[in-house]
C-alpha cells in the first residue's frame, strides 16, 4: 500500500496516531538497500537545488500481530542553470529501510484501516533519525560537505484518515 497525500497532518491527527500506537512496539530497523552516486559536481560550486522523496509500503499481519514498513527515501541534488541542462543529478542518495513492529495486543479487522494510516506516520517518524544520520555521514565520504537533513516537521507529514 503506497500513500501519497496532498494535505498535511494536523495536531488532531497526530493525537489520534499517538492513541492508536500505544499498542505498538518497534522491534527492528534494517537498512535493506543503499545507493549513492556522485555525478558531475563542480569544483567550486555545490548544487543549489535539493529534492527529497519518501515512499512508504505497509504490510499488516493480523494473525501474527505484526506490521512491516518499507520506507524508501531519496535525496537528489541538482544544479539549476543552463550549464547543467541535460545532465543527471549531481548527487543522488537512496535508501530502503525495513521497520518491524509488533502489537502488544491483537488487532481486530475493524481496526486495520486505522492502524494502517497510523503506522505509516509512525514509520516515517521512526526511520527519520536513521536517514538523517546516513546522509550526514555519507556525503563527506562522497567528497562533499556533510549535509544536515532537517528535523522532521510533523505538520509536513502526509494526511491520513483516522476515524
Amino acid at each position: 500500500m503506497r500513500k501519497k497525500a496532498a494535505k498535511n497532518t494536523t495536531d488532531a491527527d497526530l493525537l489520534a496516531v499517538m492513541k492508536l500506537t500505544t499498542n505498538l512496539s518497534l522491534r527492528r530497523v534494517l537498512l535493506l538497500t543503499l545507493a549513492s552516486n556522485r555525478g558531475a559536481v563542480r569544483q567550486k560550486q555545490l548544487p543549489g537545488v535539493a529534492k527529497q522523496e519518501i515512499g512508504i509500503d505497509l504490510k499488516l499481519n493480523r494473525e501474527s500481530s505484526t506490521a512491516v514498513v518499507h520506507a524508501k527515501l531519496s535525496l537528489t541534488f541538482f544544479y539549476d542553470d543552463k550549464q547543467s541542462e541535460g545532465e543527471g543529478p549531481a548527487v543522488l542518495i537512496e535508501a530502503v529501510y525495513e521497520l518491524g513492529y509488533g502489537f502488544n495486543k491483537p488487532i481486530i479487522e475493524t481496526d486495520e484501516q486505522e492502524y494502517a494510516g497510523a503506522i505509516q506516520i509512525v514509520g516515517i517518524t521512526d526511520v527519520w533519525p536513521f536517514w538523517r544520520e546516513l546522509v550526514h555521514s555519507l556525503t563527506p565520504r562522497m567528497g562533499l560537505p556533510a549535509f544536515p537533513v532537517p528535523l522532521l516537521n510533523p505538520s509536513k507529514l502526509p494526511k491520513i484518515q483516522i476515524k
